[in-house]
C-alpha cells in the first residue's frame, strides 16, 4: 500500500508541476513564440546546409533523415539552456525553500520544466518539416516505423534532460551557468553518431559514437524512418540506449547529491547565489 502511495504522490507531483511549468509558459507565450521562430531559422540552416550537398534525385531519401537529425539537435540543446539557465533563478527568488519545505522532489520539478521547453521545440520542428516539403516537395513524416520513431525522440528527450540535469547540478556546484560547461553537445552531434551514421565514420570515430547516449537513439531513428540497419542492430540500440539511461540516471543522482549537500549546510550563499 505505501508502495502505491508512493506512486500516487509521485504522480501527483509530476501534474502538479507540469501545469505549473506550463502555466508560466502560457503567460510568457509571445517570449515562446519568439523562441520557436528563432530556434526553426537555427533548424533551416542546418537543413539547407545539407541539402545543398544533396542531388535532387536522393530527396525522397535523405529530407526525412536529415529532418529528424535537426529535430534530434533541438531535443539535444533545449533542456540545457531551459534547465540549465534556470536552475539560479530557482535557487535565488527562493523557489527551492519552497520545493524543500514542501517535501516535493527539486529534481522532478526541474525535470518537468524541459515539457514545455521540448513542446516549443516540436512546433518549431514542424515549421521546418512545412518549409522542407513546400521547398522539396518531400512528405517528411512518410517513415517506416512511426511507433520507433516516437520511441527514438522520446528516449533521446530523455537522455537530454538527464544530462541538463547534471550540468544545472554541477555548475551550481562551480557556480558557473550550465550553459557554459556544455562543450560536448555539439561534438556529440556531429561526431558521435547523430548528423551521421555511424557505419560511414572513420574506425576510431566509430568508437567515440558507441560511447556517445545519443547515437543509439539517432541510430534507432534512422532505421524508423528510412530501414537503415542500426550500428548494433536494433536489440542492441535498444539495449544500448537503455544501458545510458540508467547512467545518466546515476550521473544525475550523484551531482544532485554533491550540489544539495552545500545548499543544505550553507544555504543560497554557499552555492554562491547571494
Amino acid at each position: 500500500m505505501s508502495m502505491l502511495g508512493g506512486v500516487a504522490r509521485a504522480f501527483t507531483q509530476f501534474t502538479i508541476m507540469v501545469w505549473a511549468h506550463s502555466k508560466r509558459a502560457w503567460r510568457m507565450r509571445y517570449n515562446l513564440v519568439n523562441w520557436a521562430i528563432i530556434d526553426a531559422l537555427w533548424l533551416l540552416i542546418f537543413v539547407f546546409a545539407g541539402l545543398a550537398f544533396t542531388p535532387p534525385g536522393d530527396y525522397s531519401e535523405v529530407v526525412p533523415v536529415l529532418f529528424f537529425s535537426v529535430v534530434m539537435w533541438s531535443l539535444m540543446s533545449t533542456p540545457v539552456w531551459s534547465i540549465g539557465n534556470w536552475i539560479k533563478f530557482y535557487v535565488a527568488i527562493g523557489l527551492m525553500d519552497e520545493v524543500e519545505a514542501s517535501g516535493a522532489s527539486h529534481t522532478l520539478f526541474l525535470a518537468t520544466r524541459a515539457i514545455p521547453s521540448l513542446a516549443i521545440s516540436l512546433i518549431s520542428s514542424l515549421g521546418v518539416g512545412a518549409m522542407l516539403y513546400y521547398s522539396t516537395g518531400v512528405n517528411i513524416f512518410t517513415v517506416s516505423n512511426p511507433p520507433l520513431l516516437a520511441l527514438s525522440l522520446l528516449m533521446l528527450a530523455l537522455m537530454s534532460t538527464l544530462y541538463a540535469l547534471g550540468l544545472a547540478f554541477i555548475g551550481l556546484k562551480l557556480k558557473v551557468p550550465a550553459p557554459s560547461l556544455d562543450v560536448m553537445n555539439l561534438a556529440m552531434f556531429f561526431v558521435g553518431g547523430v548528423a551521421v551514421d555511424v557505419e560511414t565514420l572513420i574506425w576510431p570515430l566509430r568508437i567515440v559514437a558507441v560511447i556517445t547516449p545519443y547515437s543509439h537513439p539517432a541510430e534507432i531513428m534512422r532505421y524508423a524512418v528510412a530501414g537503415d540497419r542500426p550500428y548494433l542492430g536494433l536489440q542492441g540500440e535498444l539495449l544500448a540506449s537503455l544501458l545510458f539511461l540508467f547512467l545518466l540516471t546515476v550521473f544525475v543522482a550523484l551531482t544532485r547529491h554533491v550540489a544539495y549537500s552545500d545548499y543544505r549546510r550553507m544555504g543560497p550563499r554557499g552555492v554562491g547565489l547571494t
